[in-house]
């Protein structure tokens, strides 16, 4: 938990038993860091999956909502990419990840700037996409629901879009992660309980019957580290 590399640490009830997500510059940084944990602890490992996160699709959390405020689904996309930001940039998102309702007076005055540098650095990053969105989020335990990463491995990956567009309507569905690794769609859930995630995994299994080979799925129990800023 204490290494630099990583950001976020769990644990999980379903097909792992662990997760560790790292934020690094180039593959090669974390070969040290798991090579060290592989010499301490890897006799405690049965099995080890690797996944490098490449984009995402993020679709909200819209299940909340009555069927005539539902807006359309359409996600917000994550991808993998560099901007350049300075100090002022970093110090804004650090107070936007710690309130993002802010006035932007307040901030003025806590950065030792003014409003009009503040509103266009905010804009800027709105418009190069290190800002997504501002929005809430959810503990989903405390109202009834529990979230779930599902990973599918396909026979016929040229299908994948297919099977996005067809999950895509579900307003259970938080995000679609593209990675390189294991799996070869991930998909972010989140369900009142897991009779319902199994309905709607065999759902998409019939649909999709000749392309969706086997599925594992996962959720977390426990967070120990959570990345910010």
């Amino acid at each position: 938990m204490n290494n630099e590399y990583v950001n976020i640490l769990f644990s999980t009830e379903g097909s792992y038993d662990l997760g560790v997500l790292t934020y690094v510059e180039r593959i090669s940084d974390i070969y040290p860091f798991w090579k060290k944990t592989l010499e301490k602890y890897g006799d405690y490992f049965s099995e080890q999956v690797f996944s490098a996160y490449m984009g995402e699709l993020i679709y909200g959390q819209s299940f909340l909502l009555d069927e005539t405020e539902k807006p359309e689904r359409t996600p917000q996309r994550r991808n993998l990419g560099q901007v350049k930001i300075d100090d002022l940039d970093y110090e804004i998102l650090k107070l936007l990840a710690s309130d993002s309702r802010m006035p932007t007076l307040e901030m003025a005055k806590k950065l030792n700037s003014n409003v009009t540098t503040i509103h266009s650095r905010i804009k800027r990053l709105v418009d190069s996409k290190v800002i997504l969105g501002f929005t809430i989020e959810l503990d989903l335990d405390k109202v009834g629901y529990q979230g779930w990463k599902v990973d599918f491995y396909l026979s016929e990956y040229t299908k994948v879009n297919q099977i996005v567009k067809y999950v895509e309507k579900n307003p259970l569905l938080l995000s679609v992660d593209y990675t390189i690794g294991y799996a070869d769609l991930e998909i972010e859930i989140c369900v009142r309980n897991i009779n319902q995630l199994h309905n709607i995994i065999e759902d998409l299994h019939s649909k999709f019957p000749k392309i969706i080979r086997k599925y594992s799925y996962f959720r977390v129990v426990k967070m120990y580290k959570w990345f910010n800023l």
